[in-house]
């Protein structure tokens, strides 16, 4: 048994890493001093990115424009980053003593606000609900970690995803994209499956609905047939 979203009374998150992070950090106007930037990239796979600095701030001369963001500095609520671009953000700026040489580094970057940057909030996706559909792996490249499913043809959707989802075969349709208006085909990824799933083609699953800026998608899959 294993305990799951562990706060403090009252709902409030453990911030132990504050703690750490304010004996073993210097930063440029302090621990909680905000700024705002552009988040140029970040690549996941390399463990870094780059981040400008919005102009206006009265900052020593000695802080560059521009700096340097690396994993453990991208607030991501706990699960693995994404690769970003061309993101509005916020952040703290910290300094690392690199023996004779010190450098300015992106410190606990969020959202503006102090939102993470998860998933759900970079592509503003919506939860549909609870409700559990149920249907098949019509394509799943398991390399890349995305894929297709196809759900029954029976299935009822809420209007709201429906029309999403005429919106989405529309709109590949308009890029010249062979699309069946009837198929209710949803796309999801490997961190869009519960823990444990393995999947592979024509796997029945079972899946909840999410809404975003590029239409329907499945979440929450998980295997019904082994």
């Amino acid at each position: 048994m294993r305990a799951k979203d562990v706060t403090l009374m009252g709902g409030t998150s453990i911030a132990m890493q504050d703690d750490i992070d304010a004996q073993e950090k210097t930063f440029v106007g302090g621990q909680n001093l905000r700024y705002t930037g552009n988040l140029k990239f970040f690549n996941p796979r390399k463990g870094f990115g780059y981040v400008t600095m919005d102009q206006g701030y009265d900052v020593d001369a000695s802080v560059p424009n521009e700096m340097r963001v690396e994993t453990a500095e991208v607030n991501s609520s706990g699960k693995r980053p994404l690769p970003m671009q061309n993101v509005a953000v916020e952040f703290g700026i910290w300094i690392a003593q690199k023996g004779q040489r010190t450098e300015h580094k992106i410190y606990n970057m969020t959202l503006p606000g102090g939102h993470p940057l998860t998933q759900d909030a970079l592509e503003n996706r919506i939860k549909m609900g609870v409700v559990n559909y149920q249907g098949s792996v019509a394509i799943w490249n398991f390399r890349q970690g995305w894929g297709f499913i196809k759900a029954d043809p029976a299935t009822m959707l809420p209007q709201r995803v429906a029309s999403k989802l005429l919106q989405q075969q529309q709109a590949a349709i308009a890029r010249g994209r062979q699309v069946s208006l009837d198929a209710k085909m949803f796309y999801f990824r490997r961190e869009d499956c519960m823990q444990g799933a393995e999947l592979r083609k024509d796997m029945e699953v079972s899946f909840q609905l999410y809404i975003d800026d590029k239409g329907v998608g499945a979440c929450e899959v998980i295997n019904l047939s082994a």
